[in-house]
């Protein structure tokens, strides 16, 4: 459909759904509606009701700045549309559900929640519309479904609030108003939808205008006749240089590998199409984690080798981006590629990709647990000859990025059987018991012929010395472990016998490590018979938790929290101490606090100040850190008297602490400035001009200055 004929057809349901709107609404709120003709006229509206009673003012003063975002929303839409779009209608019922919220029992403390989340979903879109490199048909089309949503939103909560029939809908007040909640949760979730097909959209974009731009950076290097080298080095690369065998392996091999003929056979048949003038090739190996993508790959880059038709082989941790940084430095060290640095990463790059440009070698790279196509895409060679090989959980690799895709399944249930007794097959001989090939087969169906988990449970009756019935009989006694992995319930019960292995600091120590990087963990910790005192091996942790709660790194910072949870559950019960809770709690709410969810982070921060009022001998330093978080999870909760009684609870615990250290009693400025935030949000408006005052002239008189909080 043409952009004109489009921007008709909105304009037109835009004029019927407001009529429509109208002819709904009882007398009286539609004389209210021709009152609040634009975002103005509801803002005015609102500021008004701040004579009201606390908790009203404080809703609306939260609503005011997001509704901004609307504002700058549908002003945007306007400026799209042949002829203007009239907004008065959309404004005037933004204004009515305002002034109704206001007389409606209950319904301030739900209503204007709702218009703010709505307010900033709209926000998220707005920077896609300021954005005019790109074409503006998805934004449009989403902007258009976005309006209509909000108007059918708006109409219905008025419709819902003068209907008696809220009241009968339930016996609590809480539950009054589920059936808004209902149609708020399904306009967000339309919302969300339309946004989410614009976020796609500008991705693939700016990743395919990325992809262009280094091609052709990498195309104009490759016109040099000869490769940009330091002054000092060799003015060209010789035949033997690009010739020479090099190759770059993984921690593991593959010893024993099993199968997969046909999957050889298609990425043979897949690299074998080739032209003269490119012969550069590239293939993505998609699936599950753990079917063995990896070991095929490897397990191709070595009969390759073997057979002489490749050169060099590296492989690349593309699992994030300082494994795949330092990859490439590898690369460059060991090609010892004239300039390359053990810490120059950037250099070393452009100088394995021109390498790969200009040398007569019959090379293959390995991206190995690849997760997203943007962070491989400037370690992506431009090139006219070599190979590529991907192994990814994502098949959009198969389509973003490489040539082509295959996808690399689980064996069915006889092949998984035929590759656990493979991998046992020095340990039962040629005989087979009666009853171990039906074992076999009945295991290899639960784990759904899953590659790793055979491989694991092999491993597990070879170490134990069992026969596959008895595993199997062991393995079925535990049905209360079965669920949890990728929706394989029969795997975890795995996991869990492989885990028993360990004892509880190997354990511990195991679940770090996987967090921090979980690929080549040297099996050689856990054989140590040193005794270790855990709890000091795990202090760095605390330094990790801070940076990533500065950094708003919060996934990462939430898995670390997880992760070390699990770690002080192992330990004796003897080792559980305050100094090791205390710091997960107080990060764990301060991360809840960030997410959005102030509730459920105040419940962990008075959790973590508990732990330190019961900590012998107290520790005031820590006390008052943990006391100021807390005064401001309560404050984002609005009771500020209580955040006001907790910022003085961290002053004096600070002055302890002063005294233990026979220090001078001079508050820092972070405290003072948390505390005269909290005092303007209170409405203590004279007392936070002082103590904020009096933080900025420290603040002032530190060494090196400290612009970034003078600012704040």
């Amino acid at each position: 459909m043409e952009a004109s004929s489009f921007e008709k057809l909105f304009s037109d349901q835009w004029k019927s759904s407001t009529s429509a709107a109208c002819q709904s609404l009882e007398a009286e709120d539609l004389r209210h509606v021709s009152i609040f003709n634009s975002w103005e006229d509801t803002q005015r509206q609102m500021v008004r009701s701040y004579g009201g009673q606390q908790t009203i003012s404080q809703e609306l003063a939260l609503l005011i700045p997001a509704s901004k975002h609307l504002k700058t929303f549908t002003d945007s839409l306007d400026a799209q549309v042949e002829p203007k779009l009239d907004t008065s209608v959309f404004w005037g019922l933004f204004g009515l559900i305002v002034k109704l919220a206001k007389e409606e029992e209950g319904a301030m403390s739900c209503i204007p929640r709702m218009l703010r989340e709505l307010c900033h979903k709209v926000e998220l879109l707005n920077k896609y519309g300021d954005n005019k490199s790109y074409s503006v048909h998805q934004t449009k089309e989403a902007s258009f479904e976005i309006t209509l949503t909000l108007l059918a939103f708006f109409s219905c909560t008025i419709t819902y609030v003068r209907s008696n029939d809220r009241y009968t809908h339930s016996d609590s007040p809480n539950n009054e108003w589920q059936p808004l909640e209902q149609q708020f949760d399904s306009a967000a979730r339309v919302i969300d939808e339309s946004i989410s097909r614009v976020e796609k959209f500008f991705k693939l974009t700016k990743r395919s205008d990325r992809l262009d731009e280094i091609f052709k950076l990498q195309s104009t290097l490759s016109l040099q006749k000869e490769p940009v080298q330091p002054h000092n080095a060799a003015s060209s690369q010789t035949d033997d240089d690009g010739k020479r065998p090099c190759t770059i392996f993984p921690s593991f091999r593959t010893s024993r590998f099993f199968d997969r003929t046909d999957t050889f056979q298609k990425i043979k048949e897949h690299f074998s199409q080739v032209d003269a003038d490119q012969s550069f090739r590239s293939l993505a190996l998609y699936g599950l984690g753990g079917v063995g993508k990896s070991s095929v790959a490897l397990r191709y880059a070595e009969t390759k080798l073997r057979e002489g038709e490749l050169d060099a082989m590296f492989w690349v941790q593309s699992e994030k981006l300082v494994n795949i940084r330092q990859s490439f430095t590898d690369i460059a060290l060991r090609l010892k590629l004239p300039g390359a640095k053990p810490e120059e990463h950037d250099d070393n790059l452009a100088l394995v990709l021109n390498y790969l440009q200009h040398t007569q070698s019959r090379w293959l790279l390995v991206y190995d647990n690849a997760e997203s196509v943007d962070l491989i895409l400037p370690y992506w060679p431009a090139a006219t000859r070599g190979q590529a090989l991907i192994t990814t959980r994502n098949p959009s690799f198969a389509f973003g990025l490489a040539d082509g895709g295959l996808e690399v399944k689980s064996w069915d249930a006889q092949t998984g059987c035929k590759f656990l007794l493979h991998l046992l097959s020095t340990d039962i001989g040629t005989q087979l018991a009666a009853g171990e090939s039906q074992s076999a087969t009945e295991l290899s169906h639960k784990l759904s012929g899953h590659a790793l988990a055979i491989s694991h449970m092999a491993g597990l009756i070879h170490e134990r010395a069992w026969s596959i019935s008895e595993f199997v009989e062991i393995y079925n006694q535990q049905p209360e472990k079965m669920h949890g992995i990728s929706g394989n319930g029969a795997i975890n019960a795995l996991w869990d016998l492989s885990f028993r292995s360990l004892d509880k600091k190997g354990s511990t120590i195991m679940g770090v490590l996987c967090f921090v990087a979980p690929d080549s963990i040297p099996e050689a910790l856990f054989e140590t018979g040193h005794d270790v005192e855990l709890p000091q091996c795990l202090q760095f942790c605390a330094e990790r938790l801070r940076y990533l709660l500065e950094t708003n790194e919060y996934n990462d910072l939430e898995d670390l929290i997880n992760v070390n949870t699990l770690a002080f559950g192992t330990l004796p019960h003897h080792e559980q101490t305050i100094y090791l809770e205390a710091p997960l709690a107080s990060y764990k709410g301060q991360l809840l606090n960030c997410l959005g969810k102030p509730s459920e982070g105040e419940v962990w921060l008075r959790k973590c100040c508990s732990l330190r009022a019961q900590a012998v001998p107290p520790k005031p330093w820590e006390s008052t850190f943990s006391a100021k978080n807390l005064a401001n999870g309560i404050a984002t909760n609005h009771n500020f008297p209580e955040a006001i009684m907790w910022h003085k609870h961290a002053r004096d615990f600070w002055y302890q602490w002063c005294d233990e250290k026979g220090l001078e009693k001079n508050t820092p400025f972070e405290l003072k400035t948390m505390m005269g935030i909290t005092l303007i949000w209170a409405g203590h408006d004279e007392e936070a001009r002082d103590i904020l005052n009096q933080a900025l002239r420290q603040i002032e008189s530190t060494e090196p200055y400290n612009w970034a909080m003078a600012a704040k």
